[in-house]
């Protein structure tokens, strides 16, 4: 089966930020203190769906800064 996958890169997290990035409404010390919009609920939300359809969000460390999110569904 075909997959469409689709990366963006944001702020950089923690290897433990990003265990939690798919908790709803958890955000990043950076997200709070620096008043980033938002509720932290969006990747929990992206996650649900993207599983639903069989396919996946992955949050990966960048090189040489930031986190890349990777959104993964198959083609049909």
């Amino acid at each position: 089966m075909p997959w469409s996958r689709s990366s963006i890169r944001g702020v950089g997290m923690s290897a433990g930020e990003r265990l939690q990035a798919f908790d709803r409404f958890y955000r990043t010390p950076y997200a709070r203190d620096h008043a980033v919009p938002g509720t932290g609920i969006g990747l929990s939300i992206a996650a649900s769906l993207a599983e639903a359809y069989g396919g996946s969000v992955t949050l990966d460390a960048g090189d040489p800064d930031g986190t890349v999110a990777t959104l993964r569904v198959p083609v049909q």
